[in-house]
């Protein structure tokens, strides 16, 4: 049964009733079809293994039961190649094994709030592990992502013995196959990637909220920018007091920071939020001047490549600041690590050369900010790079 032959208003009755559907031999095309009319897709990853990566959703290691970000109602994997070996997808009803439990290790349940990496503008710090709202049960749920005062918490341990316990659902993508789960209905996990390795699925993220478009429904008058005042003296003082040399420190990013603010026309990120992202950006400026390239190669994390991509785009203004700091435009080239595993592992190599750069030059650790979205020290600049950590 094809996208098309099914039916988009079937297929969404099918998915509302049983959490998940699999749909075999899907085009990309039908693909597309699907993806646009379940919601906005919010983020999109490339499911691959890479030896080199401590990312968990690029290792070939397997995976426990787990929700992906709460924004997420329903997560889609499109296969494009399997392993000959292992990668199977496992599928928990979490909604069976909560109804499972006693009265009182559900109500407890709704007071354990797990972390969250902060990939959105708005997200929170934590996030209920069940909370239920018009009448409906919402799970979010991974065991490394649980405060350490919860983890030997009774109601807690039951449910995951329940989790142990539970039959669940097994099955491996084949090619142009497609996977749809509903996140907050249903965990998922992999077995171990084995065999030839060469495991490639795309997946999306697909919210049916308009968290972060929070802006479409306010008339246009009350969204217009103001234009700020130019870079203060004191500002410029301050960065300098970052270890950024003066002219760089002195460029004036003060409109590219009020675009990043808004969540219309930029992405939302708080003043707060802009105000530590132009240090960082300012100190990969710094960087790329004392380790000039082709060298050196200095790698952005993702804070640094975001405003970066935002001062470009003031075509203008970015070539004039790069001639008055460099003596010449200094390109973007978007990738680097992209090129095969020679290219990947270059990549890895010389992000951690930046990492030691930048202790050397100012003293502190890189990426060590927690408020804007997607911090994280990690080459591939992936979200869940900090899993292992936990």
């Amino acid at each position: 049964m094809t996208v098309a032959t099914a039916g988009i208003k079937i297929l969404k009755t099918e998915l509302a009733d049983k959490g998940w559907l699999h749909l075999p031999g899907q085009t990309e095309f039908e693909l597309s079809n699907l993806v646009n009319n379940l919601g906005d897709t919010i983020f999109t990853t490339d499911v691959v293994v890479k030896p080199e990566s401590k990312s968990m959703v690029t290792s070939a290691r397997g995976l426990n039961f787990h929700s992906d970000h709460p924004q997420a109602k329903y997560i889609v994997w499109y296969c494009y190649k399997q392993t000959d070996g292992g990668g199977s997808s496992i599928l928990m009803d979490v909604e069976k094994v909560f109804e499972q439990l006693s009265d009182t290790d559900q109500a407890t349940l709704h007071h354990i709030y797990l972390k969250e990496h902060k990939v959105f503008a708005d997200d929170k710090d934590y996030y209920p592990l069940v909370e239920s709202k018009g009448g409906k049960r919402r799970f979010y749920f991974s065991f490394w992502l649980l405060r350490e005062s919860d983890r030997q918490n009774t109601a807690l341990l039951n449910f995951q013995e329940g989790l142990n316990k539970t039959e669940h659902i097994e099955l491996t993508l084949k090619e142009n196959d497609i996977l749809i789960v509903d996140n907050h209905r249903f965990l998922h996990g992999r077995t171990p990637i084995t065999g030839s390795q060469d495991r490639h699925l795309r997946r999306y993220w697909i919210s049916n909220n308009t968290f972060h478009k929070q802006s479409n429904s306010v008339p246009m008058a009350t969204t217009t920018l103001t234009v700020p005042e130019p870079i203060s003296k004191d500002r410029i003082s301050f960065l300098v007091g970052k270890r950024i040399d003066i002219d760089i420190a002195s460029i004036d990013l003060e409109m590219v920071k009020m675009k990043l603010s808004e969540p219309k026309e930029g992405i939302g990120w708080t003043r707060d939020q802009v105000e530590e992202a132009e240090i960082e950006y300012k100190r990969y400026l710094h960087l790329t001047r004392h380790y000039p390239y082709p060298t050196y190669s200095i790698v952005p994390n993702k804070i640094m490549d975001t405003i970066w991509h935002y001062h470009i785009l003031d075509t203008k203004a970015y070539h004039i600041d790069c001639d008055k700091v460099f003596g010449h435009y200094v390109h973007h080239y978007p990738y680097f690590g992209l090129r095969g595993e020679a290219d990947a592992k270059d990549l890895h190599d010389a992000f951690l050369k930046t990492k030691e750069y930048y202790l050397q030059s100012f003293g502190e650790d890189l990426a060590r900010n927690k408020e804007a979205d997607c911090w994280h020290d990690c080459e591939d600049r992936c979200w869940h790079e900090c899993d292992n950590r936990q």
